[in-house]
C-alpha cells in the first residue's frame, strides 16, 4: 500500500520481513487502483495524457436561449447532476461557458441518459 494511503487511514501492516521489497515493487501499481476505488469507484484509472481546451484570449461565450425542459425532466436533471457530483464525475463551476444538457432514451434498458452536447 502507498505511504500516503497508510498515513491517511493510519493502517499498520504486519507481514514477513522479505515481503516488504515485494510490496514496494508493486506499490505504485496498486496504490492508484485502491485510491480510485475508494474515492470514485466508477471512474477509470488516471491516464498519462491530460486534456485541455485552449481558448482564444478575449473570446466571449456564445449566447443562446436556454432549452425549455418539462418539470419531470428538470427534476431528473437535478437528481442525475447530484449523483454525478457525489461520485466526483463533475464539480461545481462558476464559468460563463457551458453547454446544453439533454436526455436520450437508453437502448437496452428503460430510462433516460443525461448527455451534454457541445455542438452549435
Amino acid at each position: 500500500m502507498g505511504e500516503a494511503y497508510v498515513e491517511r487511514w493510519e493502517l499498520v501492516s504486519i507481514c514477513h520481513p522479505g515481503a516488504s521489497s515485494y510490496s514496494r515493487e508493486y506499490k505504485n501499481r496498486f496504490e492508484s487502483l485502491m485510491l480510485t476505488s475508494i474515492w470514485a469507484p466508477d471512474l477509470p484509472p488516471d491516464r498519462d495524457v491530460e486534456f485541455r481546451i485552449d481558448l482564444i484570449p478575449g473570446t466571449a461565450p456564445v449566447s443562446k436561449r436556454p432549452y425549455r425542459m418539462a418539470p419531470d425532466e428538470l427534476k431528473e436533471l437535478k437528481i442525475q447532476l447530484q449523483e454525478q457530483l457525489d461520485k466526483g464525475f463533475i464539480r461545481p463551476s462558476s464559468s460563463p461557458w457551458g453547454c446544453p444538457a439533454l436526455f436520450v432514451e437508453k437502448k437496452d434498458r428503460g430510462g433516460k441518459r443525461l448527455v451534454w452536447t457541445t455542438g452549435r
